[in-house]
């Protein structure tokens, strides 16, 4: 075969291919536009569901209740009420009037017979010498007796007398355990015939 003959058997292939590819898609689109048309026919509008949502809303019939007070009742209705028109005074001004009222220290009067008992003599400074950390120590030390000062009690060697170390021989813990055990009745040794037998039912 010749170039131009594989040329127009190729072109007949994809024309023919294109053809059945815009088939195909126009048979799918019919079909969802006759699916769309029947969900469309089948679901009716609901004119329950519009009415209730069209309707107004309601307002609130329950009124806001203000109990009044206990005392006068002068706030048992809320009321209109304007900005205050106060002028409070400024840190400034409060500085300024706690100054004015209080004394300046020229005008205190002052007892001189309590603060100065000799109005006519001179302050004198004290010469006391006072003992030192050191001189308390030997005052202490002075005063307290010495080991050979005590009077030690003679009657001590009648009441103490010489004395000897224990030759005691307790048990052990494996003695006391042995001791335990043979103070302790066998499971032989108990008497059985005061205590009953007990009820066993008979096999069905």
């Amino acid at each position: 075969m010749s170039k131009n003959g594989t040329k127009g058997a190729t072109n007949d292939l994809s024309y023919h291919r294109k053809a059945n590819e815009s088939a195909a898609k126009k048979v799918t689109r019919g079909a969802l536009d006759k699916r769309t048309q029947k969900k469309k026919a089948l679901t009716p509008v609901n004119m329950d569901i519009i009415n209730r949502l069209s309707k107004p809303r309601k307002k609130p019939t329950k009124r806001f209740e203000v109990y009044p007070s206990s005392a006068t009742g002068r706030w048992s209705k809320p009321s209109g009420g304007r900005f205050s028109t106060a002028k409070p005074k400024t840190q400034t001004e409060i500085l300024m009037l706690r100054a004015a009222e209080t004394p300046s220290p020229n005008q205190y009067v002052i007892n001189d017979s309590l603060t100065r008992p000799c109005a006519g003599g001179a302050v004198k400074i004290s010469d006391a010498n006072p003992k030192s950390d050191i001189d308390w120590v030997i005052l202490n030390s002075s005063q307290t007796p010495g080991p050979n000062q005590y009077t030690p009690d003679k009657d001590i060697s009648a009441r103490l007398r010489g004395g000897r170390f224990s030759s005691a021989n307790p048990k052990s813990d494996l003695e006391w355990t042995i001791h335990r055990a043979a103070a302790t009745p066998g499971p032989n040794a108990y008497d059985t015939s005061l205590c009953p037998p007990p009820h066993i039912a008979p096999p069905r």
